[in-house]
């Protein structure tokens, strides 16, 4: 993560993106840790496809 903020790269992106869907598998047992990482990987997935995230930014 820290590595596509510094690079921005969209292909850095998608990989959070589809580890963030084994995480989301992998969370059965743990419904607030599932809708997390649901809510997460739309971003990441935005971000890889776009190249631009879809909140504001904190900073």
């Amino acid at each position: 993560m820290t590595r596509h903020a510094e690079t921005g790269c969209p292909k850095l992106a998608q990989l959070v993106a589809r580890e963030l869907q084994v995480l989301i598998q992998l969370s059965a047992d743990d419904p607030l840790l599932g809708t997390t990482a649901r809510h997460l990987a739309q971003r990441w997935q935005l971000m890889g496809t776009t190249g631009a995230s879809s909140g504001t930014s904190v900073h």
